[in-house]
This record gives C-alpha cells, sequence and structure tokens, in this order.
C-alpha cells in the first residue's frame, strides 16, 4: 500500500468564493495565478516555511492561525528534531512512551496540523506574530462568507496564546523526562522569549473587492485519501485498521503512515522498525 495516503487537497469552507471577480486555485497551478492581485491562504507552518509570500509585490499571505504545536527548533543543545527521534527510538526503554500510537488521546491526533517549525536556511522556528510583523494577514477559523466578505472568528489574541503555550505543555515537559531518565548531559533549557505583539485589525473579516483581491491561492496541502482502495480495510477515520501495519486483509501491509505504531513511523528515520515488523511478518507466513 503506498505511504502516504495523502492525495487528496484540502479546501476550508470558504472555498468557494461569492465574489464574481475572483478566482482561486492551488499551490500546484499557482503559476498560472492572474498577475493582478493574489491573496494567499496558508495554515502557520506552510507559511512560514515559504516567506517569499509574505512579500509579493502581487499579493499578501493570510496565515489562519490553527492549534498547531510551536516548539523551539533548538531545544537543550540539539536541534528538537534529534530529541523528538530520540524519543520515538528509545523513550519506551525509560518509560518515556509520549510519542507511541497507543498512548495517543484520540486517533484524531493522527491528523493534528504540522508543526510551526521550518527548515529554511539551516531550520529555524517559527513565530506567528512575527510573521504578522513582517506583512502576513493571521486570522482565526473559517466562519464562512457574506456577499464576497470572508468571515472568521475574532479571537487572535487567544488563538495565538494557545499555539505559543503548546510546546511548553506537552514537548517541553516529554524530553525533559526523556533527557533526564536517559541521563543525557545536556544544557540546562533557555527561558521562552516574551512575545505580546498583535496586529492592528482583528482579522475577523475580509472584503475581497475592497482588497482590490482577484485571485485565492489555497495553500492547505493534501489530506489522506485512500479512496482506491476496494477493499473494506479503512476505519472511521479514512485509516487502514492494522496491527503494527499487518491489515485484517491478508497479504495488504502498510509502512510509512503517520502514526503507524510512533510518531516518527511517517519519518525516513522511524520508518525501519515498522518495515522490519511487517517484513518479518511476511516472511514467517
Amino acid at each position: 500500500m503506498p505511504t502516504s495516503g495523502r492525495g487528496c487537497r484540502r479546501r476550508p469552507p470558504t472555498s468557494q468564493i461569492t465574489s464574481a471577480s475572483c478566482t482561486a486555485t492551488t499551490t500546484a497551478t499557482r503559476r498560472s495565478c492572474p498577475t493582478a492581485r493574489c491573496w494567499c491562504w496558508a495554515p502557520g507552518s506552510r507559511a512560514g516555511r515559504s516567506p517569499r509570500t509574505c512579500s509579493t509585490p502581487a499579493g499578501r499571505c493570510t496565515c489562519q492561525c490553527r492549534p498547531a504545536r510551536r516548539p523551539t527548533r533548538r531545544y537543550r543543545g540539539q536541534d528538537v528534531f534529534y530529541w523528538l527521534l530520540q524519543v520515538n527510538l528509545h523513550g519506551p526503554d525509560h518509560g518515556i512512551n509520549g510519542l507511541q500510537a497507543d498512548q495517543l488521546p484520540s486517533p484524531a491526533a493522527w491528523f493534528l496540523p504540522n508543526r510551526l517549525i521550518s527548515g529554511n536556511n539551516g531550520g529555524h522556528s517559527i513565530s506567528l506574530r512575527d510573521l504578522g510583523r513582517r506583512g502576513v494577514r493571521l486570522i482565526g477559523h473559517s466562519e464562512g462568507t457574506d456577499d464576497g466578505v470572508l468571515l472568521f472568528s475574532d479571537d487572535l489574541p487567544a488563538r495565538l496564546a494557545l499555539v505559543e503555550a503548546t510546546f511548553g505543555q506537552r514537548m517541553k515537559v516529554m524530553l525533559d523526562a526523556y533527557i533526564t531518565a536517559a541521563g543525557v548531559d545536556a544544557p540546562a533549557p533557555e527561558p521562552a522569549p516574551v512575545d505580546d505583539w498583535l496586529p492592528e485589525e482583528s482579522g475577523a473579516r475580509l472584503d475581497l473587492d475592497a482588497e482590490g483581491i482577484t485571485s485565492v491561492i489555497w495553500s492547505t496541502g493534501n489530506g489522506l485519501d485512500f479512496g482506491f482502495l476496494d477493499i473494506p480495510v479503512l476505519d472511521q477515520w479514512n485509516y487502514p485498521r492494522h496491527t503494527c501495519g499487518v491489515t485484517e486483509v491478508p497479504g495488504l501491509y502498510t509502512v510509512g503512515l503517520p502514526w503507524l505504531t510512533r510518531h516518527a513511523s511517517s519519518t525516513v528515520s522511524g520508518v525501519g522498525v515498522d518495515a522490519e515488523y511487517v517484513a518479518g511478518h511476511i516472511a514467517a507466513r
């Protein structure tokens, strides 16, 4: 079975633009986007990884502030992904199981937004407030349209605070616990920087005609899509039912899916554990 299943393009509820003067496209076709004023819609992680979009003369990037996790890129002397890999591979040996699939509070956690982190220019943390200072329009949750006006939740300060608190609430606690349990000699954590900047505009309304916006680019990524499977093997989350990659259908296996058995199951550095188990199951048949 293909490893990602990410073939269904996501569109927000407001993707049916009601303004007659405005057209919509996706990042896959944006090269054909008209040269008139454009508006690029991207969740936080995508806006942060594509900073050039923020300063395009023909348009302005809009970042939807979702409850994404925002870690610091470097933590206690290492890249945060180094620590995440160590917890994935060795955490259970020290009683740290937070990144194991069976420890998730709900299957909905499989589909949480990507972390607000970037690999641009050697890798760096992403601050939504900093993106706002650089010209990105920050908005809340999409609530619909009204005659060409896009409507969003008027709760931007609370959303920014929620995003910024996520690292300290879960990931930081888990990484510190692993470092202590594994006896790793690491420097003490640095205090998180304080930033209370807020945009002048609430981000609750966007009038396409008044802003002169004639094109919208949906930079919203892809979702899981296993529509090609004509086999009753998917659960209510459209996710294959399996045990460590072995499905209930004889001869059908999967590896590389998000949270197959652990957080790193969909990464090059973490897929090997699952692949070894599946290969052993096949060999034993």
